[in-house]
């Protein structure tokens, strides 16, 4: 029989961490077609947007998977990190440029 909470607890970190990966991936493209440098891209909010989102489910993946609750415990407070973080990021609104440069309040 097929465990589906197990495959669903690493299908989550699995899925934040390609989420991550890719945005990473989508941003160094980014900056090699315009010129622009990497550490720029990266302080862009769609950047923060999605490796925060990404790292909400690595860390519920990854909390779901452990056995030992102070691990389950810490994970969590990581995962709930992120979640305030991306709160926050939507709360603000578009105040840092995005990855094409438009969209800033500044």
């Amino acid at each position: 029989m097929i465990d589906w909470y197990f495959v669903v607890a690493h299908a989550l970190w699995i899925l934040g961490a390609s989420i991550v990966l890719a945005a990473f991936g989508y941003h160094r493209w980014v900056a090699q077609e315009t010129g622009a440098r990497l550490r720029d891209m990266l302080a862009c909010r769609s950047w923060d947007l999605t490796s925060a989102g990404g790292m909400v489910l690595v860390s519920l993946g990854v909390c779901l998977t452990q056995l030992e609750w102070w691990v389950r415990t810490t994970w969590a407070l990581v995962g709930l990190t992120f979640v305030w973080r991306v709160g926050a990021l939507l709360r603000a609104g578009h105040t840092r440029p995005t990855s094409a440069g438009r969209g800033s309040k500044r």
